[in-house]
């Protein structure tokens, strides 16, 4: 295998899906708000984002090959080059938009970079516990939303805080990050459920090396329930958005995938093998945000 491919299977490059999306998600809900992008903050966040996405898979991937008694991809000198770069200039971007605009989005900052150390690079990382799909979901499907809408929009909009030598002031204007919220949920629960699909079907071999995560506590039964329930969530956050004018009736749209996404539902809740019915949580994911973030996309050249 050339290094080139090497590379792209130890940064999992098919699974950037999943931060990507939501980040574009923030971008078209962002242009919904404001009716245009501050691109170059936008860019550069991407950059950082994008850099950041790909150390986290990196550190999993190594340790995972070394818990395992496999070859890692690469050798221990090159993989920690390839991380401690990448780290730095996200890190360099994040601390350049976060002297731009200010402790809530530095903060923001802090807990993607704080999630993407402890999930796999810490002696109990959050990827072998009962929490990785929570945490997962939060900050792909929640924080990177977050993070776009913030540099794109007025200070203040979501919060704002103030330090000096004696104090701290904070604000938030609390109907702006919950509408924030509602808008991030799509994103937040199919991110959850690839990592909740990933473990169903990977419970017998996790045990083996002391991965033990959700559905080894809940039984693959309950865990398959709550794949479906997420789903049904999903798009029941779709309709609250229009209902609170959080996003235009046109967002209404994409109900119509639900078809096409329960049928793979049905598929995984029929056999749970990583081989077979993996790839259907990746079809969903798809199927429901491309044209969640199609709608409000159009949503915004409308409003």
């Amino acid at each position: 295998m050339s290094v080139f491919k090497r590379f792209l299977a130890f940064v999992e490059i098919s699974t950037k899906l999943a931060s990507q999306t939501p980040f574009f998600i923030g971008v078209a809900y962002a242009l919904y708000l404001a009716g245009k992008i501050q691109l170059a903050d936008t860019a550069l966040l991407w950059v950082a984002v994008v850099m950041f996405d790909l150390p986290v898979t990196m550190i999993n991937n190594y340790l995972d090959k070394r818990r395992a008694n496999e070859t890692p991809h690469f050798g221990k000198a090159a993989s920690l080059a390839m991380i401690f770069t990448t780290v730095a200039i996200s890190l360099s971007i994040g601390l350049w938009l976060s002297w731009k605009h200010g402790l809530c989005f530095l903060a923001g900052g802090v807990v993607c970079f704080a999630a993407g150390i402890f999930y796999s690079a810490t002696p109990i990382s959050i990827s072998r516990t009962p929490y990785g799909e929570i945490v997962s979901g939060l900050v792909q499907g929640f924080t990177i939303i977050y993070l776009v809408v913030f540099v794109n929009l007025p200070a203040g909009y979501l919060a704002q805080a103030q330090l000096d030598w004696t104090s701290l002031s904070f604000n938030a204007n609390i109907w702006n990050l919950v509408k924030l919220g509602l808008v991030t949920l799509p994103a937040v629960f199919c991110i959850s459920n690839i990592m909740l699909a990933n473990n169903t079907c990977d419970v017998e071999r996790d045990v083996k090396t002391q991965r033990y995560t959700l559905p080894y506590f809940i039984g693959k039964k309950a865990a398959v329930l709550i794949y479906k329930l997420l789903y049904i969530a999903a798009y029941a956050s779709m309709i609250a958005s229009v209902i609170s004018r959080t996003l235009s009736p046109v967002t209404l749209l994409a109900l119509a995938s639900f078809p096409l996404v329960w049928k793979n539902v049905k598929i995984f809740e029929a056999e749970q093998v990583k081989a077979k019915t993996f790839v259907t949580s990746i079809k969903n994911f798809v199927q429901v945000l491309f044209p969640y973030m199609a709608t409000i996309f159009i949503g915004a050249l409308f409003r």
